[in-house]
């Protein structure tokens, strides 16, 4: 079983989760109504729940089948698979919180985000070095590694970037694309 936040349990939501869910309701913020969304690692569903309600569809993927029912909607489709077995999905955005440390090699994901994203790219992850501190974290991408990464993207470029706490949330853009 993977790392997982589960915001509602027992009715309370604890503070590592509102910190979790704020990322969610700021990557939600520069999304436009009509869009097609990515929600990559997708948890339990909470996080397109909440990017339902503002955009046309979200495609919802994570390597575990734990998308709650409470969170299923006409609006989101949900696929089990590994980041590695994505399969290609146009969308506007893809989004991706505290997904990229999970993974051995981060250009997997940079590698179908350039490939299936029109517009923007929005994504989350601690920003000290973690590997040590947390078994399920594969890789250390603080800010400056994912700024170096990046560069290997020509066609994006970064819009902002939000720190919170020991967290960085990006927001790359397609340099051709409108942000909104």
């Amino acid at each position: 079983m993977s790392e997982r936040i589960y915001p509602l349990m027992n009715n309370y939501i604890d503070g590592a989760s509102m910190s979790h869910i704020s990322r969610y309701l700021l990557a939600r913020g520069f999304i436009a109504n009509g869009e097609k969304v990515a929600d990559i690692a997708c948890g339990n569903g909470y996080g397109s729940s909440l990017l339902s309600q503002r955009v046309y569809y979200v495609y919802a993927f994570d390597k575990d089948d734990v998308f709650d029912p409470v969170y299923k909607s006409y609006k989101i489709d949900f696929k089990q698979c590994r980041i590695e077995d994505l399969p290609d999905c146009p969308v506007d955005t893809v989004i991706s919180l505290e997904t990229i440390e999970h993974l051995a090699d981060p250009k997997v994901l940079l590698n179908w985000v350039d490939k299936n994203a029109k517009r923007k790219f929005i994504v989350s992850s601690p920003n000290i070095p973690s590997t040590d501190q947390n078994a399920h974290h594969l890789s250390n991408v603080e800010f400056k590694t994912l700024q170096t990464l990046m560069e290997n993207y020509s066609d994006w470029t970064l819009y902002q970037v939000f720190y919170q706490d020991v967290y960085y949330i990006a927001i790359f853009v397609r340099k051709d694309a409108k942000l909104i």
